[in-house]
């Protein structure tokens, strides 16, 4: 059950990343203010990675031996979380709406480049 709940819940993360990015980009390329929803957005994709990053812990503690092996997708999944993390953390010093944008389209859009790669 925990397997089909860890990969369903990659697939959600990396469509929600998408529509993050998608959205950032569009706003970017139209010039759109930051407003609260792009807050709430950004925000909601930090929060469900940080949830896939818990479920890929216990999924991987429950099927691997402790051993070198265990480490290894382990650290796959808690570089991009941290980096979608970092992402949010830099974007809500900004002060320029590009900037925000920018940010947010850098970090997560590696992140998310990272998910897809797992």
């Amino acid at each position: 059950m925990i397997e089909t709940i860890f990969y369903f819940w990659k697939i959600f993360v990396q469509i929600i990343l998408i529509v993050v990015l998608i959205s950032s980009l569009k706003s970017v390329f139209f010039k759109n203010q930051y407003n609260l929803n792009n807050l709430r957005y950004n925000t909601f994709a930090m929060v469900i990675s940080v949830i896939q990053l818990l479920i890929s812990l216990i999924y991987y503690f429950t099927t691997y031996e402790i051993n070198y092996n265990l480490f290894k997708p382990i650290l796959k999944n808690i570089t991009p979380a941290l980096l979608i993390f970092l992402g949010w953390s830099i974007h809500n010093s900004q002060k320029k709406s590009k900037k925000k944008f920018l940010r947010i389209i850098i970090f997560y859009g590696i992140g998310f480049g990272l998910y897809i790669i797992n």
